[in-house]
């Protein structure tokens, strides 16, 4: 039995295979895996793109760099606090969790410990230091210089 309709899934919605998906030929093999998954627009292998990206066209470099940048502080941020929950007692309220749920809380950049091990965090400032520490050697070379 099929999941679901591919358009629907988060990978779908968030353009994450559009270079492949959308390179008519090259992906027609990778398109075809998926429908053994997924079922897709019309049922066709060569559907065209239900949220407008045309063959031969992918989303901008740029937008796949900030995604990739929000999705890896995010990842960062919740491991974090994941084990950082591993020092509070018992009796925190966090405990009652399963994993999965405490996960999923713990992504959220405005979730506070109860017991004051993290706070809420602002997320487009977190995006913009990680970037600036991935460009960080560059950018000082260049300062100096000036």
């Amino acid at each position: 039995m099929k999941e679901s309709r591919w358009i629907h899934t988060g990978h779908c919605k968030l353009r994450v295979h559009c270079p492949t998906c959308r390179d008519l030929e090259g992906g027609r093999k990778w398109r075809e895996k998926l429908a053994k998954t997924y079922d897709l627009p019309n049922g066709e292998i060569d559907f065209d793109c239900p949220h407008g990206v045309p063959w031969g066209a992918g989303p901008q470099v740029e937008a796949q760099k900030e995604q990739s940048a929000r999705q890896k502080v995010l990842t960062e941020m919740r491991n974090t606090r994941f084990e950082l929950c591993k020092l509070c007692p018992d009796d925190c309220a966090m405990h009652h969790k399963t994993d999965c749920q405490l996960r999923a809380l713990l992504a959220r950049p405005n979730m506070a410990c109860p017991n004051y091990h993290f706070k809420p965090v602002d997320i487009e400032e977190r995006i913009r230091q990680a970037k600036e520490a991935s460009t960080g050697a560059s950018g000082a070379s260049q300062g100096a210089s000036k």
